[in-house]
């Protein structure tokens, strides 16, 4: 069998403009093209879409409900000017503790837990007080920052020696 022979491989057909006219191969589809271009269109406004919404849930995060401070019953250690703060998928725990007792405390840490409606514990952080001991009845500050939970309510805290008991 033979390969069938077009007669623009033969020979030129002599118009110039014939000649010049790519065959349709060559061009492409049209309605492809118009579908690619219709597809290809509808990604961006996809994206566009997704970004808008994905700013909006971040500033949402940045300036989200606020949660309410449970007091912790504790005779060791008062806390003062107590706020949380939440940002971006983080709480930020900011606060002064003062020690109520006549004795320094050493090592001793401020634990956070988030709560949920019920008052259950869903999250906790801890962080270290001071590089040195609390000594009595002087403030110092501390900052707790943890992740944040989207069904977290408020949040309590209390203060351990580190790694050991709660400073009742």
């Amino acid at each position: 069998m033979s390969i069938p022979a077009r007669h623009q491989w033969l020979a030129p057909s002599g118009d110039p403009v014939a000649d010049a006219v790519p065959s349709r191969r060559r061009r492409g589809n049209p309605q492809r093209r118009r579908v690619l271009s219709a597809l290809l269109a509808c990604c961006v406004l996809l994206s566009v879409i997704a970004t808008v919404l994905s700013v909006r849930a971040l500033r949402k995060g940045a300036t989200g409900t606020s949660l309410y401070h449970l007091p912790f019953p504790s005779r060791s250690i008062t806390v003062t000017d107590i706020r949380s703060e939440r940002h971006f998928g983080f709480v930020s725990v900011v606060g002064t503790a003062v020690n109520q007792t006549v004795r320094p405390l050493h090592t001793v840490e401020a634990v956070v837990e988030l709560l949920d409606a019920g008052h259950r514990p869903l999250l906790s952080e801890s962080a270290v007080l001071a590089s040195g001991p609390l000594l009595p009845h002087v403030p110092v500050p501390f900052r707790v920052e943890m992740l944040d939970h989207p069904r977290a309510t408020s949040y309590r805290v209390y203060f351990r020696n580190l790694m050991g008991p709660v400073l009742r």
